[in-house]
């Protein structure tokens, strides 16, 4: 992969990807109907502005969108059935990567990346509060990490996941930055737990299917279908750090 920088945004590599969304669509406001997939066979997620907290921010010279309030119903988010997301189900590893700022959650866990039905995430990444977040696989909680640390500021953040690792410290791995977190393990899952994903399941970023903003900007969000290895998230960092909104 070669995430060199592009003169308006990073180029970065797309093996395993999945979906891609640079959450760029305007500057401002509530005007976009869809947050766009910029990768093959694209699934473009509906925006519902159901509350009003949900809207598009230029912060710091990047694009995103932001949730004014934690614990509200808007998001963007599709149903994926029979789109490419479908073929997680019985996968053993994926990563999901964001650059993402989160000012606020609620203690349930708002969903930054969701992929389930309701409140059964069978994949997410979610923050129960400020200064900590969680991984959530067929529906349980199974890491959870102290980012106290990183508040009041953006960061690349990298949820991977291998279920069949041999070393159950590998099978679920936060990285912010480039740098490992040390877990607090709140479930163990049998190994080679693979995932499984429900009928009616949808994608959600920045929510799930009601009531779990969390209050912060997501700046962009992808999942690729393994797991990524440490030398190429540092690359990834590096060119997310740079930019994140879509190459020009």
């Amino acid at each position: 992969m070669d995430p060199t920088t592009g003169p308006t945004g990073p180029a970065l590599g797309d093996d395993g990807l999945l979906v891609r969304y640079f959450l760029d669509e305007a500057p401002a406001g509530s005007g976009p109907a869809f947050a766009l997939d910029s990768a093959e066979d694209p699934l473009n997620l509906p925006l519902e502005y159901l509350e009003s907290v949900m809207h598009y921010v230029s912060d710091g010279g990047r694009r995103g969108l932001a949730f004014d309030e934690a614990g509200r119903d808007d998001a963007a988010r599709g149903p994926i059935g029979a789109t490419k997301v479908e073929t997680l189900e019985g996968t053993y590893e994926l990563t999901i990567e964001v650059l993402v700022r989160v000012d606020a959650a609620v203690g349930g866990g708002s969903r930054i990346v969701h992929v389930g039905r309701n409140n059964a995430s069978a994949l997410a990444l979610a923050a129960t509060g400020p200064d900590e977040l969680e991984a959530r696989w067929n529906g349980v909680a199974v890491r959870r990490w102290d980012i106290s640390a990183y508040q009041g500021a953006s960061h690349v953040m990298h949820l991977v996941a291998d279920t069949a690792a041999l070393n159950p410290a590998s099978r679920f791995r936060l990285l912010i930055d480039g740098v490992e977190l040390n877990p607090a393990v709140a479930a163990t899952l049998p190994e080679d737990a693979p995932l499984v994903i429900e009928d009616d399941s949808i994608l959600a970023l920045g929510n799930r299917q009601q009531d779990r903003t969390f209050r912060g900007v997501l700046f962009y969000a992808a999942i690729y279908d393994y797991a990524i290895l440490d030398d190429t998230i540092a690359e990834h960092v590096g060119a997310l750090q740079r930019s994140d909104d879509t190459p020009r």
